[in-house]
């Protein structure tokens, strides 16, 4: 704890200490302390206290501009409400930067469904900042069929190999035909 007290006490901008809750704090020290040069992006996603909306934060060591993030959470069918941003000055450590964006929701899915699909979210969403797998139309699969980025992937593998099948869908109607099932 003493660590955590050294590493984190003055960390914090005024606008955080004021309006962070205890328990979000915690949450987000965890977050903090698990960047590093190999993982320089973690993803969390909760839900308010109040239990009326769902955010999704993203905490960084590295310059993520906000018209580079905003298209790849569209991709994932993610409808933004607000985003604002705190950077944390660790006192042994570079600078951290927590982006928190407020979710409307998702195309076709509630609030109560979007957590249940926290963990399939925040790999995918982890798996396209470390640039494991394409960001493109086709991840909105991932929370509306409930299954992880490497499935998307595998869809994602035999689209580009349906010209050499004759088969002349687009991405798109692809998508659409897939998003139409239930």
């Amino acid at each position: 704890a003493d660590e955590l007290i050294d590493r984190y006490g003055g960390a914090f901008d005024e606008t955080y200490r004021t309006s962070a809750l205890t328990l979000e704090t915690l949450r987000d020290l965890e977050a903090l302390d698990q960047l590093s040069d190999a993982q320089p992006i973690v993803v969390d996603l909760f839900q308010d206290e109040e239990g009326d909306r769902v955010h999704l934060r993203i905490y960084h060591t590295q310059e993520l501009l906000l018209s580079d993030v905003l298209p790849i959470l569209d991709n994932f069918g993610l409808i933004i409400i607000d985003q604002w941003s705190h950077v944390v000055q660790p006192a042994d450590q570079a600078d951290r930067t927590i982006d928190t964006f407020r979710l409307q929701g998702v195309w076709g899915l509630d609030a109560t469904d979007i957590l249940a699909r926290e963990p399939i979210l925040v790999e995918g969403l982890s798996a396209v900042f470390g640039k494991r797998v394409n960001d493109d139309v086709l991840n909105r699969i991932l929370l509306r069929a409930n299954v992880p980025w490497q499935a998307v992937d595998l869809v994602r593998a035999y689209i580009g190999y349906a010209p050499q099948l004759g088969l002349r869908f687009t991405l798109n109607a692809i998508q659409e035909i897939l998003l139409a099932q239930p």
